[in-house]
């Protein structure tokens, strides 16, 4: 069983496709949801209603608006114990090979997708501390294991979160603090299975799987529950890599 009640949660990207599932799972178990994302998320919020879940504009690499939403939080339902660090910058347009990247290209990956979880949690621990200890929950990406052509700047950064997520649980372990990482595989999100681009990516994923599908948003939930719950209480440092069987090939 899953039991999140009187838990607070902070899901970064939350307003659509992978995040937004995290948000749905965890309001159905009880917990009650900042949705921190660049886009607005009124029709979410309308689905779970306001007391349930509440959202903030905020850009995960801008210190005073990490500030903002983490006192809107605290103010609206109370500290948060949950933090989901699910925003990232992955381009669905183009793939860049090593020597066509540009600086501006590597630095805006590395910028958003392992500074911004940094950043984000600097400004969310001391509200988890305060409350006795939590869990973070970095999103990483299972291209760090399968290294497709043409994502460099992106594999690295995602590579960076998994060896970041064993730093933070060393550091934030005395403050009960976990830390652990999810690695799934292309998942066929609503930005993904819109894009031409990326349809031959779907279906070259889908074939080389064990579990034989697309992989949905929803496939990663259970997962998220499991570490956001108290059942993980004694896990830290962790990567979960939940791909369908990609990673075997």
């Amino acid at each position: 069983m899953i039991d999140l009640d009187k838990k607070i949660a902070i899901v970064t990207g939350g307003a659509q496709g992978i995040g937004a599932a995290f948000v749905r799972g965890l309001a159905k178990h009880g917990a009650k949801i900042m949705i921190a994302d660049l886009v607005v998320a009124d029709k979410l919020i309308a689905e779970l209603g306001a007391d349930k879940a509440t959202s903030c504009i905020c850009d995960i690499t801008d210190d005073a608006m990490l500030a903002a939403m983490v006192a809107q939080t605290r103010e609206t339902f109370g500290p948060a114990t949950i933090l989901v660090n699910n925003a990232a910058y992955f381009s669905q347009a183009e793939t860049k090979m090593f020597d066509e990247l540009t600086n501006e290209d590597w630095d805006k990956n590395l910028t958003v997708n392992v500074r911004g979880l940094w950043q984000t949690s600097k400004a969310v621990v001391p509200d988890m501390a305060k409350a006795g200890g939590g869990s973070i929950i970095n999103i990483g990406s299972g291209s760090a294991f399968t290294c497709p052509p043409g994502q460099i700047a992106y594999i690295s950064a995602k590579g960076a979160v998994q060896a970041m997520t064993r730093a933070m649980a060393r550091e934030l372990g005395g403050q009960n603090i976990r830390v652990n990482v999810i690695t799934p595989s292309l998942t066929k999100s609503e930005n993904v299975a819109k894009s031409p681009n990326w349809s031959q990516f779907l279906d070259k994923a889908k074939a080389n799987r064990v579990l034989s599908r697309d992989m949905l948003p929803a496939d990663l939930v259970g997962t998220m529950l499991h570490l956001a719950s108290d059942n993980s209480g004694f896990v830290t440092g962790q990567t979960f890599n939940v791909d369908g069987g990609l990673y075997f090939y």
